[in-house]
């Protein structure tokens, strides 16, 4: 997500184009170690001041976990390797999944979904199927093994939604009821209601349902597999977390994230892996996105990828992603 993009849209018409983003999304991990140029892995335990700059895998080698204690991921056994991981895009228009086991990168390809537009927001369902919403407010669905696109059959700005976050979760654990949650400003119907409010997308009728207002600025979204709705709001000073009501918009546990942002934030992008939160930011004055590892238990903020050459605007993961780590 992009904060020149998430202003309202009266805004936009006001104070003309916003900053361009363009939003990759990467596929299962190669059989053989690409070579192009990039950033990749970093060691998650080292402190914030001596963490290392990412580079794109680029030997065959297997990198270091992020923990020695935790080896491998737990995920459900219907899903893909492909659809338990994390797909990130950047400015650039590349697609990449990122494995946060290693910190390192793949990437996948450039998307070509709108030349006319560029992407705001994206979430991943349980097919691996990458849903890019755009700053048209047309939603279109990516290959995340080539990074090939095609529109989905919803009218922009349906249900008053014009530009929003997004982010699956499998209602009441079920991978059956996999709902896509979106999170915007309702400025596209004669309400007016700019405040921002939680919607939800059926995958299966891709009718879109208002649910209810949320409290500030757009947030990114991400779920899990087990039910839970997580907004990470960016733009608050300091940003902070929140676990929201699926079927009310309301806040249930907030938790501010003191060691995150400084500057304010000019891009930013959120997944649940494994137990924790990772939160790809960018703020006024740096030109690459740092990662950041947040607790999933006791909310502690680490950077675990200072610089990663990349422009990060979007990130999406699915309801297969692992819940813990062994």
């Amino acid at each position: 997500m992009n904060a020149s993009d998430s202003l309202p849209l009266v805004l936009l018409f006001a104070l003309g184009c916003g900053e361009s983003a363009q939003r990759t999304v990467v596929g299962a991990e190669p059989e053989s170690p690409r070579s192009d140029a990039g950033r990749g892995r970093v060691d998650a335990g080292a402190p914030d001041d001596e963490t290392p700059n990412a580079t794109t895998k680029t030997d065959a080698s297997r990198p270091r976990s992020v923990d020695a204690g935790k080896p491998a991921a737990v995920a459900s056994d219907d899903c893909s390797s492909a659809a338990t991981l994390v797909y990130v895009v950047d400015e650039d228009g590349k697609l990449s999944s990122f494995h946060p086991d290693t910190l390192e990168f793949d990437d996948i390809g450039t998307l070509t979904c709108d030349a006319a537009s560029t992407p705001f927001s994206m979430s991943v369902d349980r097919d691996g199927m990458a849903w890019v919403g755009y700053n048209s407010g047309q939603v279109y669905g990516a290959s995340t093994t080539d990074a090939s696109c095609k529109p989905v059959a919803r009218a922009p700005g349906a249900g008053g939604f014009s530009i929003f976050g997004m982010g699956f979760v499998a209602l009441d654990g079920d991978p059956e009821r996999d709902q896509l949650f979106i999170a915007g400003n309702r400025a596209l119907d004669l309400s007016f209601d700019f405040q921002t409010a939680l919607g939800a997308i059926d995958p299966s009728s891709l009718s879109t349902t208002r649910i209810g207002s949320l409290d500030g600025a757009i947030p990114e979204l991400t779920g899990t597999g087990d039910g839970k709705l997580w907004a990470f709001y960016a733009q608050d000073t300091p940003p902070r977390l929140s676990r929201i009501d699926p079927a009310t918009g309301g806040t249930l546990e907030t938790h501010s994230l003191t060691s995150i942002g400084g500057g304010g934030s000019t891009a930013w992008a959120i997944a649940f892996w494994g137990g924790d939160f990772w939160l790809f930011m960018r703020t006024t004055g740096t030109p690459f996105t740092k990662v950041y590892r947040v607790d999933g238990k006791t909310f502690e903020q680490r950077v675990v990828i200072a610089d990663t050459g990349r422009g990060i605007v979007g990130a999406g993961v699915s309801t297969c992603a692992p819940l813990v780590l062994i």
